[in-house]
């Protein structure tokens, strides 16, 4: 039947010649701001699962600008997918969020917040796809919504908090200081400083799957930002900065093979995503890059 696909042990969700484009380079030395979780994989029912049935890193490029300074900013996601049909179960986890910079001012995610943002996994399940055979069927799953720093009714539109209004703020980073905190370097800072705020990015995705092992296509993206407070003066400046995300955006999904499960755990997690997003996305996102 055209809408069952072939079983588990046909479309293995973690075929070892899937994930980096040419062949598995040597073990990349794991650098000190990323840690390998060793969740165990999601409990689901595979039996019947269609062939686009896996694991996929995702990134998403977001162009913005400052002003009239033209910048990006990218994230990297972790897509796990069980498909029947046009039916997609779809778990979403951002792994890694790469925040704009400028020349005169850089933010940085800290690692206590990236493993916070990674535990804000959604779950969806729906008709996904546009045909029962997946190449070549268009892909559009339901908006990824990420909240952190706040507390909202309705996160997709309530406004985030204010320093003049910050009732809905949330330490939840548990640093003390209101909503989350991000690392702040200036041109006029002697030092890195902290940088506290509400965050919110979402991102609407809508593409062709290429191939078994691979779906692009655009984005409609968004990445709201209000600052809470600052360490230092020399953030004031900085802190008023206002980021605009412009139309262009572009996501690129890949299927990750058995081997960038690096713990041999059966599972490959945000960590080991991020630790192979250099060679599967370029070097924008190795160490420094």
């Amino acid at each position: 039947m055209a809408g069952c696909g072939p079983d588990q042990g046909a479309y293995p969700y973690l075929r070892p010649d899937a994930g980096y484009p040419d062949g598995a380079p040597a073990e990349p030395a794991q650098p000190q701001d990323n840690v390998i979780e060793d969740d165990p994989l999601e409990d689901w029912d595979t039996t019947g699962a269609g062939p686009l049935t896996g694991i996929f890193a995702v990134e998403l490029v977001i162009p913005a600008k400052v002003v009239s300074i033209a910048i990006e900013s990218r994230e990297l996601f972790r897509f796990r997918l069980l498909q029947h049909g046009r039916e997609l179960r779809l778990r979403s986890q951002m792994c890694r969020l790469a925040l704009p910079s400028v020349e005169a001012a850089e933010l940085r995610v800290p690692l206590v917040l990236e493993m916070l943002i990674r535990s804000k996994g959604q779950e969806v399940q729906g008709e996904y796809l546009s045909a029962d055979e997946p190449v070549g069927a268009s892909f559009a799953p339901p908006e990824v919504l990420v909240v952190l720093g706040a507390t909202l009714a309705k996160p997709g539109t309530d406004p985030l908090p204010t320093p003049e209004d910050p009732a809905t703020a949330r330490d939840e980073d548990r640093d003390g200081k209101p909503g989350v905190t991000l690392l702040a370097s200036t041109a006029i800072c002697v030092q890195t400083e902290k940088l506290y705020v509400a965050v919110r990015a979402t991102g609407a995705l809508s593409g062709t799957v290429e191939s078994l092992d691979a779906v692009a296509g655009q984005a409609q993206s968004a990445l709201d930002q209000s600052v809470l407070g600052y360490s230092h003066e020399c953030l004031s400046i900085a802190a008023g900065l206002s980021i605009e995300i412009l139309p262009g955006a572009t996501f690129r999904a890949v299927r990750v093979g058995s081997q960038l499960d690096v713990n041999h755990n059966g599972n490959v997690t945000c960590g080991e995503i991020v630790l192979a997003a250099p060679a599967l996305f370029g070097s924008f996102w190795s160490p420094g890059g």
